[in-house]
């Protein structure tokens, strides 16, 4: 059970766990470099021309965002955290310089339980994104006071009392409010495959990829907590500077996988999905008998797939089912998944792959671009992808397997529950 859950997350993650293993490193030589740098010379001219930086950035995304918001949510909640960010940091930034007044540690000097406060709220912030998008709908202001009161409460009760030091205590925190979101990361993957045949810019690795990088920011704020060396203000600055322009790219290009449905339909398939997670596995389940409706229902899915080739559509999802089966998108997933231990996404990818292993034999040469273009697949990387997981062996690999014979095309799937 958990090494076929490894080898999962390994197939899944992997390219996000070599990106993670990276940005470790990064801030390891970024920490260390920063070191031999003069304490002075880090508040008095770094520090501030990062903050500057980091602001002009925060200022440019949310222009962009909010200029290609196209009314989804997600979006827009990158957006205003980034221009909340860039407001708070500059006000910090002239109170400081301007008044004297250090709200937020810059360079070197000391964190105050304000400053420690400040940082969490704006930790906080940078997670309402991943939130939205995992969980749309999610955010309300019941739970923003659960996530943010104990973190107040105990800032409060560490500037009160001088015997107790709960600094490391505060740093964790924002840890928590990372680990509260990536909870969510396969429950929204899995109803992606339920809904979807293809998962081009709808995809979890980037969000992934943020939330690692969350995660170096957060280490680096622990960092900052017990310790005054001026590399945990650098460094996390030049994190920062990494998340806000990759953050905003990745947002930029992606589709909304939630728009045809109502926030409650949303919290009503994420919470099934959540309260029976064996059950929606990707993996394949135990053979489930189908009654003879249901037996009559795969009849007609079988015939409409090899006859009009629906899966060659690379934006073909559950809903076209759906209408052809005159069935609810729930009882869609299920059935597919009692009658082939499959997900949707994983079904439909498996006649495309099919149909390239016909291609492939009918015409050795052609480009596997070419291939993947008319067989249904959105980019030729999912193509690989998808193509290595089910069969084992790149297409090039298989490709020459199969020494350019021409074989018969079969895209037959039989049932669990056929002899």
């Amino acid at each position: 059970m958990y090494s076929r859950r490894i080898s999962e997350i390994w197939q899944i993650y992997s390219r996000e766990m070599i990106f993670g293993a990276v940005l470790f490193m990064l801030t390891i030589v970024c920490c260390y470099a920063s070191q031999y740098i003069n304490a002075t010379l880090f508040d008095s001219i770094i520090t501030p021309l990062q903050n500057i930086f980091n602001i002009g950035l925060c200022c440019m995304g949310a222009v962009l965002i909010f200029a290609h918001s196209d009314g989804m949510r997600f979006r827009k909640s990158w957006a205003w955290s980034l221009t909340i960010w860039g407001i708070l940091d500059l006000t910090c930034m002239v109170l400081d310089v301007g008044f004297g007044i250090p709200l937020l540690a810059l360079g070197s000097q000391p964190m105050s339980s304000m400053a420690l406060l400040i940082c969490n709220l704006l930790g906080w912030l940078l997670t309402l994104y991943p939130t939205e998008i995992l969980r749309p709908g999610w955010i309300s202001f019941r739970r923003v006071c659960y996530q943010l009161l104990p973190m107040i409460a105990v800032v409060i009760i560490d500037e009160m009392t001088e015997s107790i030091d709960l600094s490391i205590l505060i740093a964790l925190y924002p840890v928590l409010l990372v680990f509260m979101v990536s909870s969510h990361i396969r429950a929204y993957r899995i109803w992606c495959e339920q809904n979807y045949s293809t998962m081009q810019d709808i995809d979890v690795q980037s969000i992934v990829r943020i939330l690692l990088i969350l995660v170096a920011i957060c280490g680096v704020f622990f960092y900052m907590c017990i310790s005054n060396s001026p590399t945990r203000v650098f460094t996390q600055q030049f994190l920062l500077s990494i998340l806000i322009v990759y953050g905003t790219e990745q947002i930029l290009f992606r589709r909304d996988p939630w728009a045809h449905m109502t926030i409650h339909e949303i919290e009503s398939e994420i919470e099934a999905i959540e309260q029976s997670e064996e059950s929606v596995d990707t993996a394949p389940q135990k053979a489930v008998p189908l009654s003879p409706e249901r037996q009559k229902k795969i009849a007609v899915l079988e015939k409409w797939m090899k006859t009009d080739k629906p899966y060659l559509n690379p934006a073909m999802k559950v809903t076209d089912i759906q209408c052809v089966l005159s069935i609810n998108r729930t009882y869609v997933s299920q059935l597919l998944r009692d009658a082939y231990g499959k997900t949707f996404y994983q079904y439909i990818n498996s006649y495309r792959v099919e149909e390239a292993k016909q291609q492939m034999n009918a015409q050795p040469k052609l480009s596997m671009q070419a291939v993947a273009d008319s067989c249904g697949f959105s980019s030729r990387r999912l193509f690989y992808q998808v193509f290595t997981r089910e069969t084992g062996l790149t297409p090039s690999q298989w490709r020459d397997s199969q020494g350019g014979e021409v074989n018969g095309y079969h895209c037959e799937f039989k049932t669990k529950n056929a002899p």
